[in-house]
């Protein structure tokens, strides 16, 4: 009987602890909404003409004074701005946890084509690329917006925000290293901003992890149960 009731305890504890290591999620990126500058991102240009990323709070772009539709969260975002033609990127690596069931990347985008004059096609994706990938070459594991041109405003207007939301678990592999990517390249005049991102991990424990913890957990419940205090 007592052998039962200690299985029954056991079993009780991994359905308890199972659910308590999944139902919570992680937020694993950093200064998603650039409210530290570009602190956690990295920035890489194929340029030295001054065109890059930059973040701002104003409503414009800081080198051609474009509208921008401004934050879509808090009181910055970050916005390209150009000179000449190039490639522009930033990236933010990060690890995907051990036992990843779900992982929910979320974030806001606009994109103002100014001249919309053709030519040379301008292109803008946020995509998935490998740890160490080169930023502005890298073969995007799977594209999240873009790439396309297709948002053609005039200088007197913006183009407003577009909100993406994907699990992207399915294309990375628990345990291996990744890119988030912002890429832009531009012929002419081509403003794009991204605000608010997050990427949200639910994860399992790893079994190893989780029968110990049931074991001394069922162990130490079962104990206090058939304890019996003396009378005083």
């Amino acid at each position: 009987m007592k052998r039962l009731r200690l299985i029954a305890w056991l079993h009780r504890s991994l359905l308890f602890l199972g659910v308590a290591f999944t139902v919570n999620a992680t937020q694993i990126l950093t200064n998603g909404s650039f409210e530290s500058g570009l602190t956690g991102w990295t920035v890489t240009n194929s340029t030295t003409d001054g065109s890059s990323w930059f973040v701002t709070n104003q409503p414009r772009t800081p080198i051609n004074g474009y509208p921008t539709p401004g934050p879509s969260n808090g009181s910055y975002y970050a916005v390209t701005d150009d000179v000449g033609p190039g490639l522009h990127a930033i990236t933010q690596t990060f690890t995907d946890p051990l036992g990843t069931t779900s992982a929910i990347i979320s974030f806001d985008v606009f994109m103002n084509d100014v001249y919309g004059l053709g030519g040379n096609p301008q292109i803008s994706c946020v995509c998935l690329i490998p740890g160490g990938a080169d930023p502005l070459t890298a073969t995007p594991i799977q594209i999240l917006y873009g790439p396309f041109d297709l948002f053609q405003s005039n200088p007197a207007t913006t183009n407003p925000y577009v909100h993406v939301s994907e699990d992207i678990s399915s294309f990375m592999v628990p345990g291996q290293t990744y890119q988030l990517r912002v890429l832009v390249k531009n012929s002419n005049p081509y403003d794009v901003g991204v605000d608010n991102f997050s990427l949200n991990v639910t994860a399992a424990p790893e079994p190893s992890t989780l029968i110990p913890l049931a074991l001394l957990t069922a162990f130490l419940a079962y104990r206090r149960r058939t304890h019996v205090h003396p009378k005083i």
